[in-house]
């Protein structure tokens, strides 16, 4: 079975390195690196074809956000499996790859698998779990989720040849939560298995950017538009509209907030098109509830 680690960078060489060197240490050997640069100029580069000339190496000459970045490398990764990882993450288990391959080979409904992301320096977070049931982090067998973690997740390819990919016009934030909503649309399976880690050498000491409100409130408009009964669109929306707010308040970023959510009212045509062959069904939703997926918020 052939492997394909896809990492989306941007200016972070450095982290980046330490990324590719952890993947270079896995003894399985059936491996392809993808690398996709979103239009660095801090020497990726060449420092990529000096130190990592293995890598298959795409450079994009514009800022393609993460949803379309990670299109770009899903259309060329020949992998059967592609582990997706963030270029500031780390594999500290040189069996990471085996372990992933004898979970997909023994289970052949899984479409995803999920893995633990640990931030070193916050270890017990649970933010970080794809379930609102917070147990399963002690679980010993992989369990069925509802929804997994962008950074740190292995997709079969026929899966995404299924579903098709991330929606491009997200740019950033919930394209993970999309691509889970129209898995729950055909017989493939997420799981999470906590045994199976990644280190995300995340910092939590920076203001968040203006990006996390702007796209977090205009994506979830569509999101939630696109797929949500409209029970669960006017709580959900409501939840996270107020939860956001307060938030936007604190860090000084209000008006990427609110301008975030004007553009969503203006991209809702596109999205109301969309919601006509996209809204979940009953069995559906009653499948992410017993999955302790997320309708509500």
């Amino acid at each position: 079975m052939l492997i394909t680690y896809l990492i989306l960078t941007y200016n972070r060489k450095h982290d980046l390195d330490r990324c590719l060197k952890s993947i270079q240490e896995q003894r399985y050997s059936e491996i392809e690196v993808i690398v996709v640069d979103n239009n660095s100029t801090d020497g990726t580069d060449q420092f990529i074809d000096a130190f990592y000339p293995s890598v298959h190496y795409i450079y994009v000459d514009y800022n393609s956000g993460v949803c379309e970045g990670r299109n770009i490398g899903f259309r060329q990764a020949t992998g059967d499996v592609i582990i997706v990882l963030d270029d500031d993450s780390e594999v500290n288990d040189p069996n990471f790859t085996d372990s992933i391959v004898k979970q997909f080979i023994s289970n052949n409904s899984m479409g995803l698998l999920s893995f633990k992301v640990t931030n070193p320096l916050i270890p017990d977070t649970r933010r970080v779990i794809p379930s609102t049931d917070k147990s399963i982090i002690n679980s010993m067998q992989p369990v069925e989720v509802a929804y997994f973690l962008g950074g740190g997740v292995a997709i079969r390819k026929k899966v995404l040849d299924e579903t098709g990919l991330y929606p491009s016009q997200y740019f950033y934030s919930m394209e993970e939560l999309d691509l889970a909503y129209r898995v729950m649309k055909t017989q493939w399976k997420i799981f999470y298995f906590p045994k199976i880690e990644v280190l995300h050498h995340e910092s939590q000491n920076q203001r968040p950017s203006w990006r996390r409100f702007y796209f977090d409130c205009r994506n979830r408009v569509w999101l939630t538009v696109t797929y949500l009964p409209l029970k669960y669109l006017l709580i959900n929306n409501s939840v996270w509209f107020f939860k956001m707010l307060l938030q936007a308040v604190k860090y000084r970023h209000t008006k990427h907030f609110f301008r975030g959510f004007c553009d969503g009212i203006k991209g809702l045509p596109f999205f109301l098109k969309r919601r006509k062959n996209s809204l979940l069904t009953k069995e559906e939703v009653k499948r992410i509830r017993l999955l302790h997926g997320r309708l509500y918020y």
